[in-house]
């Protein structure tokens, strides 16, 4: 497998996005959900799930540097994680000064409008720290039914959910949609 996929997010995604009953279940006890697909988590860890929408994003600043083996765990948590956009890559340093991470959790836009980073009109922007012990289950909006094709499925199924899908619309909603449109086969 690809070292860019991730099985988990993806199976997880896929049937979000295409029941949506298992979504609510997921968005309310996101463990016994999780082992609705086979995906279980070791004891003394714990995730917690959140919903991206056209009007709120949620992003999880990096756990404290821990060595985690490749698991479940291991790939919710770096899904939800910003380290993986060097738009965000400021926000790894951040989590780990006190002071920086209390004024991102505070005003989130207004530091990343530091950054650079500018948020569209009216998106809220939730911080949230992920620990060693509990990882933010992050669940980007789903897409236009247009995308939602069997082909989109089947590549997030396979493990092809790239974690630039986690900011939704966050960056702009031209990547966003380019994005789900590879991954569906259509042209954007």
């Amino acid at each position: 497998m690809h070292p860019e996929t991730n099985l988990t997010m993806g199976r997880v995604l896929a049937r979000a996005w295409s029941d949506p009953e298992f979504k609510t279940r997921l968005l309310a006890g996101p463990k016994a959900a999780l082992r609705e697909l086979g995906i279980g988590l070791p004891d003394g860890l714990d995730i917690v799930a959140r919903e991206n929408t056209a009007k709120a994003v949620h992003l999880a600043i990096s756990a404290p540097p821990v060595a985690v083996p490749k698991s479940a765990f291991s790939d919710i948590r770096d899904f939800a994680e910003t380290y993986r956009d060097p738009r965000l890559w400021p926000l790894n340093w951040i989590a780990r000064d006190p002071p920086a991470t209390a004024r991102l959790v505070a005003d989130p836009l207004g530091e990343l409008g530091r950054l650079g980073v500018r948020a569209p009109k009216g998106l809220a922007v939730v911080m949230l720290a992920n620990t060693a012990a509990v990882a933010h289950l992050i669940l980007p909006p789903k897409p236009p039914a247009r995308h939602c094709t069997p082909r989109l499925f089947e590549r997030l199924a396979a493990g092809h959910a790239p974690a630039a899908l986690r900011f939704g619309r966050l960056l702009g909603a031209g990547p966003y949609n380019t994005l789900i449109a590879a991954l569906s086969g259509e042209r954007s």
